[in-house]
């Protein structure tokens, strides 16, 4: 997903043309010529996933675990818990999105583990960001700063979709 998180903010430089070209087809609604810049730009590790309920639960559950890692960095907690987070967080992803039909392994793909990872854990990620002021016990104030947490409606949507499918929330 490129808009969760800014993800478009963790791409180097290089790989901003690709991307600039991407939004552009989209934006087009050129939908097959930006799947094949997908798919051309490196065969060896692109592929296309039809797990949308897989991938749409990482996008959502990544920015809750970047609060809840970066609550821990704020509290200045060891890494070694931080990372005991992490896992617990990437097992959830997995129990859930097998528990409303999606496919479990789509968690262990670049659009799971690499975006839960990388949200979790990059002082880029807004949402790690906001868990670490959190931790830090700092409140921001999301309008006057224009800056948007996709994390904290994150955290109601979870809620709710496990409230609806009877998964229990520890």
């Amino acid at each position: 997903s490129l808009n969760n998180d800014g993800a478009a903010n963790f791409l180097s430089n290089g790989s901003n043309v690709l991307l600039n070209r991407l939004l552009v087809l989209l934006n087009e609604s050129l939908l097959e010529e930006a799947v094949l810049l997908i798919v051309l730009a490196d065969t060896a590790g692109n592929h296309l996933l039809d797990d949308v309920v897989g991938l749409e639960i990482c996008g959502v559950i990544k920015n809750i675990n970047a609060i809840a890692n970066g609550i821990c960095k704020g509290m200045n907690i060891n890494e070694n818990a931080r990372y005991g987070v992490l896992t617990k967080g990437f097992t959830e992803t997995k129990d859930i999105i097998k528990s409303i039909g999606g496919d479990e392994s789509t968690a262990s793909e670049y659009c799971g583990f690499g975006d839960l990872v990388l949200t979790s854990t990059s002082l880029e990620s807004r949402n790690h960001t906001l868990g670490m002021l959190y931790g830090q016990r700092l409140i921001i104030d999301e309008k006057a700063s224009g800056v948007v947490f996709e994390g904290k409606n994150s955290i109601m949507a979870m809620k709710d979709i496990c409230n609806n499918y009877n998964i229990p929330i520890n």
